[in-house]
């Protein structure tokens, strides 16, 4: 037998609301999400309900590295740096010309396409945001609790690259100054880790990698395994140079 109006408006208003689902947080969903409102807004501002962003400060060192790595690759001629280097400035040259502004109902490709635009027209070197996509893969490799998911990651790489494009002031006592091309909406720094991180995914964890372990064999020049193998005694030394002059090498 079907539920009447007023039996159903009933049933809606009597019934328990449902909880977030991030383990151990007891509010209610935010209309008809998964997450609680302060978690819903956690992701959208850091990529994550439960961890931060890692800042541009934490990153830079490990972007100066991979910058000179990028240098050192494209000079010998590595095929999957010109490969990269060749796709990211296809896309900056064939960027429409649009206006350096976005606003409030602006798509986030329509974004993008200004993000790339401004690198154009600044004559910005691509091979840092192939560096700062480097970068973001040594951290995650360091530090791995901070990097939880494939879509923190890629958040975090969208805010580094995002803050490479700006725009000019027109008007004012600031005429001629520079500052953040647009403001960064969530949609829009998912859309520029799309465009510029996922295509270029497999040349970051491969450089990244490389840099890993070369980073650790040269802080820790001597392996673990050797340091658990026993130190010969001076009996035992002196046993050795015994058989050896009995039973020398032929």
């Amino acid at each position: 037998m079907p539920t009447d109006w007023s039996q159903r408006s009933q049933q809606i208003a009597t019934r328990l609301p449902r909880i977030c689902e991030v383990p151990g947080c007891k509010l209610p969903t935010y209309r008809v999400g998964r997450m609680c409102l302060p978690h819903r807004q956690q992701v959208r501002e850091k990529g994550h309900p439960t961890v931060g962003r890692v800042s541009i400060v934490e990153l830079r060192p490990w972007h100066h590295l991979a910058l000179h790595f990028v240098a050192k690759q494209e000079a010998s001629n590595h095929p999957g740096i010109l490969a990269a280097v060749e796709f990211l400035d296809f896309l900056t040259r064939t960027a429409p010309d649009v206006a350096d502004r976005a606003g409030r109902w602006t798509r986030p490709q329509e974004r993008v396409s200004i993000y790339l635009a401004l690198l154009r027209r600044d004559a910005v070197d691509v091979r840092s945001i192939i560096a700062w996509g480097i970068a973001c893969e040594l951290h995650r490799m360091q530090h791995p609790t901070r990097w939880p998911d494939a879509e923190h990651a890629a958040y975090q790489f969208g805010i580094a690259v995002a803050c490479i494009a700006r725009k000019r002031v027109r008007s004012g006592a600031s005429v001629g100054r520079t500052h953040d091309a647009f403001k960064k909406s969530a949609g829009y720094i998912r859309e520029l880790a799309r465009t510029l991180r996922d295509p270029l995914l497999p040349l970051f964890v491969k450089a990244a990698k490389h840099l890993h372990d070369t980073t650790e064999h040269t802080s820790h020049p001597v392996s673990a395994s050797a340091l658990h193998h026993p130190f010969i005694s001076k009996r035992e030394r002196q046993q050795h140079d015994r058989h050896s002059i009995q039973h020398p090498r032929r």
